[in-house]
């Protein structure tokens, strides 16, 4: 593992890797701390974005990646998290552990987003939702990059953010 130059993810081992859905994949913050992801979601349309991904970032702290257990509880580190790309894996923040089907019991009972542009809640396709209820985890309806996701569990875990991905509060 080595420093990233852009983000608090240690860079692990390039990959090719294409993202479906039940695959487990890890990361490393600053070689403190494993953080374990899924893809729940691949290839939907929102709005104008096609190919989306959903992805879930778990409280659990691993101390063997490989025997990560499923069903997987959402218990989540972070909301849910909409990607555009692969990029977490073709730069080596991430990495493939293994794909598992995805239960009901592994995925939320439904994905609330709330919306900059139009100011009400959405789910992951942008269609519109009732409000949440107080203990739903409610996500952000954007399209944010791999440093975005850094900056999330950074702040998460109370680890301080990489000065590339600093923005006053």
């Amino acid at each position: 593992m080595s420093v990233a130059e852009k983000t608090n993810f240690m860079q692990l081992r390039k990959s090719r890797h294409k993202p479906v859905p039940g695959d487990i994949f890890a990361g490393n913050i600053l070689r403190q701390r494993w953080i374990v992801g899924r893809v729940i979601r691949c290839g939907f349309t929102h709005a104008t974005a096609q190919n989306c991904v959903l992805l879930y970032v778990y409280r659990l702290c691993p101390t063997d990646l490989m025997s990560i257990v499923t069903p997987i509880l959402p218990e989540l580190l972070i909301p849910p998290f909409f990607m555009l790309s692969n990029m977490l894996w073709t730069r080596g923040m991430v990495t493939h552990i293994r794909n598992s089907p995805l239960q009901a019991s592994e995925v939320l009972p439904r994905h609330v987003f709330r919306s900059m542009t139009v100011h009400k809640y959405v789910n992951e396709e942008g269609k519109p939702v009732s409000p949440p209820t107080s203990n739903e985890i409610v996500g952000v309806d954007a399209y944010r990059g791999w440093g975005s996701i850094d900056d999330e569990v950074s702040r998460a875990l109370d680890v301080p953010l990489h000065p590339a991905g600093e923005k006053p509060r």
